[in-house]
């Protein structure tokens, strides 16, 4: 009868908040890989534009038009950068 009892017994809570935080690091590592590619992917996109930025004749649209994106990107790229920063010093590991 004891046996049966102990099966039926729930987690405590202690083992659940411990499993609840190991998935919670997993899902974290996997949001901050996707989060390095993107990063890769602006610092990519944004070199790219520079480069191109060499090239065009000055006064164009297309100058104009790039430095736009640019400048779209460069925020993108900073406001990621600033977050990360925020993880890094709440973290407590």
């Amino acid at each position: 009868m004891i046996m049966v009892l102990t099966s039926k017994r729930s987690k405590g809570i202690g083992v659940k908040l411990r499993e609840a935080k190991m998935v919670a690091k997993d899902w974290v590592a996997i949001e901050n890989s996707k989060d390095v590619e993107s990063v890769e992917n602006l610092e990519r996109r944004i070199s790219s534009i520079e480069h191109e930025l060499t090239i065009v004749q000055p006064g164009s649209s297309e100058e104009s038009t790039l430095k736009v994106e640019a400048q779209t990107l460069s925020t993108q790229l900073w406001n990621m950068y600033r977050r990360d920063e925020r993880e890094w010093l709440q973290s407590p590991d």
